[in-house]
């Protein structure tokens, strides 16, 4: 089975392409739903595709500990329903990190399950969570440098700079990590 997508560090920046199938799957999913709070910064159509579990854990704008692992467990309990199975690589630095099989993508299974579980609960965590494990960023470092690719700044900075690059975050935690 081939992992080809990995979630975490930089969600958000593997998952902007999906709008279009974001609206669509709200449209399907959101018969008379309400839209979200007032100071949340989410359409209506995005709000609706999320299960009631996410909106109450994002309405106040925190996430809990309880909220962000019930959310997580959720998404993967959704992928399993649909006959796919994460590669799972542990919560360093206080993030669930994971591999995502490219069937799942293919599927459309990923997408729908992170929309309706995941997505807002893991996007607010990270916000009150920012991320800077040292060991992570060594690795990082490490297969930029091999790369001949800027080693300076932030994990996130230095995540991005990965993603953008087509390294591959998975595989620079395996080869370096």
């Amino acid at each position: 089975m081939a992992f080809a997508l990995f979630h975490h560090p930089a969600p958000l920046l593997l998952r902007r392409g999906r709008a279009v199938t974001a609206v669509a799957i709200a449209l399907l999913l959101a018969g008379c739903a309400s839209g979200p709070p007032a100071d949340i910064e989410l359409t209506s159509e995005e709000w609706s595709v999320m299960s009631a579990e996410q909106q109450a854990a994002v309405e106040d704008g925190v996430v809990t500990e309880r909220e962000y692992t019930a959310g997580y467990e959720a998404y993967v309990s959704c992928l399993g329903q649909a006959g796919f199975e994460l590669e799972e690589l542990g919560r360093p630095g206080g993030f669930y990190e994971f591999g995502i099989p490219e069937e799942a993508v293919d599927a459309g299974a990923d997408e729908t399950c992170y929309l309706l579980h995941y997505n807002e609960v893991d996007s607010v965590w990270q916000r009150e969570h920012p991320r800077d494990d040292e060991d992570v960023k060594v690795i990082l470092r490490q297969c930029l440098e091999a790369e001949g690719l800027d080693t300076e700044g932030t994990q996130d900075e230095l995540t991005a700079r990965i993603v953008a690059s087509d390294l591959g975050f998975i595989g620079c935690m395996e080869e370096f990590g």
